[in-house]
């Protein structure tokens, strides 16, 4: 009886102390088979009970935080060698063990975000079974959100999507990666010898002022029309009305055994994936500040009609920084691909250009080209590895220190015009300019105003193309490629076998 005593006494005790602790949580990009930023300081963030001791012990380290009031923390381990044994991460509370993580890697780590182009999938390519064939990648890890997340909430997440988790990159596992991040990361891996994790983040169909924290929104002009739109669906929308007949229509889906609509929100927003900073709250919040090497990114057609032209590289570049500000450094990579090539009603070349202009002026940026790998009437081409294998030859060399001679597509450098020829002269990136079948075609020339073909066309040998209006006419301005879908106008290339950005230039 004494001793039963003493084992009940001892329990409560024990009970006791852990009702005392509130769960240690962390987002779930901190979860199995994870893989963790090599050689950088390690952010590791999470929630506990207020003022209490969250320690972390990994990788013979160490280190410990005490929660604030609200219970936040946040621990830093020293930079870490890439490593592909599998190593286990425990979390204390107030010394007593409350999480371990298991499977963790140590290597290179890349975010992907943007929209439907950079959300498809492995399995959506044309390559998909020959991927899924040789995908026996342990050291290949990714971490996806749902890709059709459907909330819509106002406030910054701190946690991804319940059925968020890290997916190791074996065969058919493979496919619902990000596809272009799969080929990037897939080079990546056998480039470097060591594991690569992805961060996914993206979401088709979205704007870029859904992927920007709300105290950025009004800091630039670029976000105003959104803005503008939001307030006026909000002043036109009737939630009392609205309200009443989702309440009938919930009472009949619930009689019929049918699936409930979601209820109306009283500012009317509908698309989750075009409400303002709704992206940045559910997919990016909740991972901003994961420490990785930088950002890949394929978006721009959800900005690219007219009315946002003017503004899109003020957009793009709000975007950049405070994406680079969130995960605090400003240095970091951010690559990403240019609009691709589609029959659309409005012309998608201006766009290029002022991504061009981004990568022009914004430091540590770069850009691959697609607009030969688009699709006439498909907007989601299925040919996604040339531009995964374009991005990471950006980041071999230009991360990596790899010797590569040539990461860069053609172009356009300047135009010297005299009379009723120009010369568009191109930078090369320490290769030569080549014309698919000795055929010159997609340019166009402006004289008294107007955009024509010229009368002939030859390729120079300094890597420039020279083009002729008739005798008698001046030349006002030369383009290439300048529209939505390219096709087969796409002509000009360089020796490793990308082609050249499209340009406008004019006097």
């Amino acid at each position: 009886m004494k001793k039963l005593k003493i084992f009940i006494i001892s329990f409560v005790l024990v009970l006791g102390m852990k009702l005392l602790q509130a769960e240690v949580l962390l987002p779930k990009v901190f979860s199995d088979n994870m893989i963790l930023q090599r050689e950088m300081v390690i952010k590791i963030w999470g929630k506990a009970k207020s003022n209490s001791i969250v320690k972390i012990e990994f990788a013979n380290q160490k280190v410990d935080s005490k929660t604030d009031a609200k219970g936040f923390w946040n621990v830093y381990l020293k930079p870490i060698s890439a490593s592909k044994n599998p190593q286990k991460m425990f979390i204390y509370e107030d010394g007593i063990l409350q999480k371990t993580i298991s499977n963790i890697l140590i290597g290179e780590v890349w975010v992907s975000g943007g929209q439907s182009n950079m959300a498809m999938p492995v399995r959506a390519c044309y390559d998909w079974e020959d991927v899924k064939a040789r995908a026996d990648y342990p050291n290949l890890r990714y971490f996806t959100p749902p890709p059709a997340d459907d909330r819509i909430l106002d406030e910054e997440q701190f946690d991804s999507h319940t059925n968020s988790h890290w997916i190791i990159a074996m065969h058919n596992d493979a496919g619902s990666a990000d596809a272009i991040a799969f080929y990037f990361a897939e080079k990546l891996m056998k480039e470097l010898d060591i594991p690569v994790g992805i961060v996914q983040t993206s979401r088709g169909a979205s704007q870029m002022s859904t992927w920007v924290a709300k105290e950025e929104i009004e800091k630039v002009k670029s976000f105003s029309t959104d803005l503008k739109n939001y307030k006026e669906r909000e002043i036109a929308y009737d939630y009392e009305v609205e309200l009443e007949r989702w309440e009938g229509m919930a009472k009949a889906a619930e009689r019929d055994g049918t699936k409930v609509p979601p209820k109306p929100r009283k500012d009317g927003q509908t698309i989750p994936s075009q409400v303002i900073s709704n992206q940045w709250n559910v997919k990016v919040a909740p991972v901003a500040g994961y420490t990785a090497r930088g950002f890949l990114w394929y978006q721009g057609e959800d900005d690219s009609h007219s009315y946002r032209v003017e503004t899109f590289e003020e957009a793009f570049t709000c975007l950049i920084n405070s994406w680079r500000e969130r995960w605090g450094n400003q240095k970091m990579p951010f690559y990403f691909i240019d609009i691709g090539s589609r029959e659309v009603k409005h012309n998608w070349a201006p766009a290029r250009s002022k991504q061009n202009d981004v990568w022009r002026n914004v430091p540590n940026t770069a850009m691959a080209c697609s607009i030969d790998c688009g699709d006439k009437l498909d907007p989601h081409p299925r040919n996604k590895a040339p531009l995964g294998l374009r991005l990471v030859a950006i980041a071999l060399r230009e991360v990596y220190n790899k010797d590569i001679k040539t990461v860069y597509s053609p172009r356009f450098a300047k135009a010297e015009i005299q009379g009723n020829q120009a010369k568009a002269i191109f930078d090369m990136d320490y290769s030569t300019l080549i014309v698919k079948d000795n055929e010159l075609k997609g340019f166009e020339i402006k004289v008294d105003g107007e955009w024509k073909l010229p009368e002939s066309m030859k390729l120079s040998g300094d890597d420039s193309v020279i083009v002729f209006a008739k005798k008698d006419e001046v030349i006002e301005g030369v383009r290439y490629a300048w529209k939505s879908w390219v096709g087969d106008d796409v002509c000009l290339y360089n020796e490793v076998g990308y082609p050249a950005f499209c340009f406008q230039y004019e006097e």
